[in-house]
């Protein structure tokens, strides 16, 4: 159920990230880079298991209210960053109870 969910809210989370309208001209994708030898690649262009991981990483941080370092940059990000975060506190909130 719970890795199901986090699977879920990972794939939902990098598709906003590559698909959602910018009103800052920026997505989360484009804050990471990926340390390639010498130089850096832009996360956006990475490995499909690196992206799947770091978007699950992300999710599970939601989900068990832990932090991660992945802050969203545009404000569709940011509302599906808050709805995230609530729902944390509400399945936290049930666990506890």
């Amino acid at each position: 159920g719970v890795l199901w969910l986090a699977h879920v809210v990972a794939c939902l989370w990098f598709a906003v990230g590559r698909l959602a309208y910018t009103d800052t001209g920026r997505h989360w994708l484009d804050s990471i880079a990926v340390k390639e030898g010498d130089g850096a690649e832009e996360f956006r262009h990475g490995a499909p298991m690196y992206q799947y991981f770091v978007s699950l990483h992300w999710a599970a941080g939601q989900i068990t209210l832990g932090a991660i370092d992945i802050m969203p940059t545009n404000s569709c990000e940011r509302a599906f960053f808050v709805v995230s975060m609530f729902c944390g506190f509400f399945f936290g909130s049930t666990l506890v109870s």
